[in-house]
C-alpha cells in the first residue's frame, strides 16, 4: 500500500517540476486556478445534488405504510392504508401493507377480510414467501405478520 502512495507522490512531484519547468511560474499558477474551478464545479454539483434530494415529496405510496409501520405508528399507517387501498382496490401490495397495518393495530377481522382477496401469484417474491405466514397469523388472531 505504500509503495502505491510513494508512486503517485512521485507522479504528482514529477508533472509539478516538469509543468514548472516548461511553463515556469506562470504555468503554475494556471495549473493552480484549473483545479480550484475543477472543485468548485464539483462542490456546486454535490450541493446541487443534495439539495435536491432533500426536497424530494413523500412518495404518498406503499412506502410510506409500511415507514409508518415500521416507526410503530399504527393507526396512522391504517389511516393512509385504507385511502391507498381506496384509491386502488386491485393493488396488491396496497393490500399487503394495509394488512399488515390492521394487524399491528389489532383490527384482525378487517385484515382477514382484506388479505382474503390476495393472491400469491399477484405478490412481489418477498411478500408472495411471507404469504403463508401471515395467513397462519391471520387464522390464529395474531396481531403482526
Amino acid at each position: 500500500m505504500w509503495t502505491r502512495r510513494l508512486l503517485l507522490f512521485a507522479a504528482g512531484l514529477g508533472l509539478f517540476l516538469s509543468v514548472r519547468a516548461g511553463w515556469g511560474d506562470e504555468g503554475v499558477l494556471i495549473g493552480r486556478i484549473i483545479a480550484v474551478a475543477i472543485l468548485v464545479l464539483v462542490f456546486a454539483g454535490l450541493l446541487f445534488v443534495y439539495l435536491r434530494g432533500r426536497r424530494r415529496p413523500a412518495s404518498g405510496g406503499v412506502a410510506d405504510v409500511a415507514g409508518l409501520i415500521r416507526l410503530g405508528r399504527t393507526d396512522e399507517a391504517v389511516r393512509r392504508g385504507r385511502e391507498l387501498f381506496d384509491k386502488s382496490p386491485g393493488d396488491p401490495q396496497a393490500a399487503w401493507y394495509l394488512t399488515a397495518a390492521l394487524m399491528k393495530s389489532g383490527h384482525v377481522a378487517e385484515a382477514r377480510r382484506v388479505f382474503g382477496g390476495l393472491k400469491r401469484e399477484s405478490l412481489p417474491p418477498k411478500m408472495a414467501a411471507m404469504y403463508d405466514r401471515v395467513r397462519k397469523a391471520l387464522e390464529t388472531g395474531a396481531q403482526s405478520p
